[in-house]
């Protein structure tokens, strides 16, 4: 960022503030609350409202018009603390962001206009610039010859401000980017995916359960997990994107309330950790109600493990009379023909089972020998019919929601409701996301004391 010193000279430099000298002068004046009008501080023009928003060039100049009257330079919002940075004039910061926005191709991010006039970044929640007083007020001088004209009032001299005045407040330094964070990120990303999954497979379970009166309040305590998921699926993302600690919307509304910024991550963690672990025990109860029969689905990877582009798809279902059956969908010629298959799925396959209760694995079983009967279910589509909607139709008729139009996505849809994939899932999201709230702890409260450390006394 090009720098000027106090006569108005640029540098082009890019380097940080330079080192403090004991007897080093002071190169411009903080903002300071109201003052009377023989005060140097810069006092901005009533706004008319607490926030302005706009790209950064925009959101600096709108800064600068609420100064007008006063030369006003800017320094970044990190070396505010220190009196002998130096500043860029308004006029020359503006030139430079609108260049690099025309060589990036963009006007980056919004920014805000605070009442105080500094600039901040609403992405990075940074105060990227804060303006300052590069000397005192200019009045403008009378048009020569006017008639009534008074005349020039020389500008005031500086009051010196009491060896009492209190140090300006000035905003802490924006949190350091340390070489874990993008990990961290990632990993969070993670487990915040996986808790979504235990939450929608509750989801799942609870609307396939509502005959038994409790389906409804399983599935919006579901809905209530997968929810946290996805808002620490988003945190975990932006950290990864920006480098820098994101924290979820549940960590910053418990901050609000007045946790420190650790222990309201660390609770966030424990609100993922017993979501995830009750989804997945949720999940096996319901299954375990009752349950006597099965429905299995099997699914071979296509391309290039097999020649069907999709992979393929069979489904078996288990009675207490019948024992378990198997059959899927075949091509011959243009007609999709559904055939038995006593051996069932080899070791090629990926099978996922889910228990049902003794009514739905008959209405299952009948549905299946219909198609065998049958045998031929019309010409074949990628569209269907075909192996997934084949394996569909069993499912449904079991009771497993499904509208999957691909083999994977069939076999997805059953494992949201097999109870050892879900309780892999939950206990895979708790453990991930214990490991990220202890990590977000440390670092949370290592931010706390660096907040607390730069800001005045």
């Amino acid at each position: 960022m090009p720098e000027v010193d106090a006569s108005g000279s640029e540098s082009l430099t890019c380097e940080g503030p330079e080192p403090r000298a004991s007897e080093a002068p002071e190169l411009w004046t903080p903002v300071q609350p109201p003052a009377p009008a023989a005060s140097l501080a810069c006092e901005p023009e009533p706004a008319g409202r607490s926030e302005w928003r706009g790209t950064a060039a925009q959101a600096v100049e709108e800064s600068a018009r609420r100064f007008e009257g006063t030369p006003t330079g800017y320094v970044r919002g990190d070396a505010a603390a220190d009196r002998t940075t130096r500043a860029v004039p308004a006029e020359s910061l503006v030139a430079t962001i609108r260049s690099v926005d025309a060589q990036l191709g963009g006007a980056g991010p919004v920014y805000t206009v605070r009442e105080d006039g500094s600039v901040h970044n609403t992405v990075t929640g940074r105060t990227e610039y804060v303006p300052v007083c590069l000397g005192p007020p200019q009045t403008p001088a009378p048009a020569a010859g006017a008639a009534g004209s008074a005349p020039p009032v020389a500008a005031p001299e500086p009051t010196p401000a009491p060896a009492s005045a209190p140090a300006p407040e000035v905003a802490p330094p924006p949190p350091e980017s340390h070489w874990w964070t993008r990990p961290l990120g990632a990993v969070k990303m993670v487990g915040g995916a996986l808790e979504t999954v235990a939450g929608g497979a509750l989801v799942l379970s609870g609307v396939a359960t509502s005959e038994v009166g409790v389906g409804v309040p399983v599935a919006i305590a579901g809905g209530a997990v997968a929810i946290h998921g996805l808002d620490t699926t988003a945190s975990g993302a932006r950290t990864l994107w920006y480098g820098e600690e994101v924290d979820t919307f549940t960590s910053q509304g418990l901050q609000a309330a007045g946790m420190s910024r650790g222990t309201a991550n660390l609770v966030d963690a424990g609100i993922g950790v017993v979501g995830s672990l009750g989804a997945g025990a949720g999940t096996r109860a319901l299954s375990a109600t009752g349950e006597v029969g099965a429905v299995s689905v099997a699914f071979r990877p296509g391309w290039p493990v097999h020649p069907a582009p999709v992979g393929h798809n069979m489904v078996g279902v288990t009675t207490t009379e019948a024992g378990t059956k198997w059959s899927h969908l075949v091509i011959s010629g243009e007609r999709a023909l559904v055939v038995g298959a006593k051996e069932g799925p080899d070791a090629a396959y990926a099978v996922v089972t889910v228990p049902v209760s003794a009514a739905r694995a008959d209405a299952a079983l009948s549905v299946m020998q219909a198609q065998l009967t049958t045998r031929t279910v019309g010409a074949f589509s990628y569209l269907g019919p075909n192996c997934a909607t084949h394996a569909g139709d069993v499912m449904r008729a079991g009771g497993i929601l499904t509208f999957a139009p691909t083999p994977s996505a069939t076999l997805a849809s059953a494992a949201l409701r097999s109870p050892g994939f879900v309780g892999t899932v939950s206990t895979s999201a708790a453990a991930v996301e214990a490991g990220t709230g202890v990590a977000s702890l440390a670092t949370g409260d290592e931010k706390d004391r660096e907040t607390r450390a730069a800001a005045p006394e």
